[in-house]
This record gives C-alpha cells, structure tokens and sequence, in this order.
C-alpha cells in the first residue's frame, strides 16, 4: 500500500509539464492504473 501511494506521488510530480505531451497522457494512464489497487486495499 505504501508502494502504490508513493508511485501515485511521483506520477503526480510527473504531470506537471505541457498538457498535450505523450509523456503526459502516458503519466495519467500510468496513475489511474496504480489508483484502482489503492482504491480496492482501502475498500
């Protein structure tokens, strides 16, 4: 659990940049995959 809090930290980080880059689509993606196990462990 800690592990994916910190993961979804550094992939926020990531999002700060030019909204319409690759790299961000790819963070955002990234984020909502590692949100739904944190979701799921906290349920």
């Amino acid at each position: 659990m800690t592990v994916l809090t910190m993961l979804l930290t550094v992939i926020s980080a990531a999002l700060d940049g030019p909204p319409d880059s690759r790299g961000i689509r790819l963070a955002r993606s990234l984020y909502l995959a590692a949100l739904l196990p944190v979701v799921l462990l906290a349920a």
